[in-house]
């Protein structure tokens, strides 16, 4: 699947659930409701996007946030594994739009 194959599902879809990176970005310009699950970074810095319409950041915030490693030893890894399903169900109806909570 290439690039624009991958805007294309982002552009037709109700809601989106993304890692911090590109494909949130782009569901943001596309307008989609957006739920990004932000690890070690600053939401504030790579996600300023809450203000502007039906886009949410969710961060565990442990004690060692924010960082800029890339590369945690296994113990220490717990930014992103804090973030269970069962808690990204729960938010999706934050984000208001046609298709949160499906």
């Amino acid at each position: 699947m290439g690039l624009a194959d991958v805007m294309a599902v982002v552009a037709g879809a109700d809601a989106v659930v993304t890692v911090d990176g590109g494909i949130a970005h782009v569901a943001v310009a596309c307008g989609r409701p957006t739920l990004a699950l932000i690890g070690p970074t600053d939401p504030a810095i790579w996600f300023p996007y809450e203000s502007f319409g039906p886009f949410r950041a969710m961060c565990a915030r442990p004690a060692c946030h924010p960082c800029d490693r890339h590369f945690c030893p296994p113990q220490e890894f717990v930014c992103l594994p804090a973030l269970t399903a069962a808690a990204v169900v729960e938010a999706l109806p934050l984000l208001g739009g046609s298709g949160a909570g499906r």
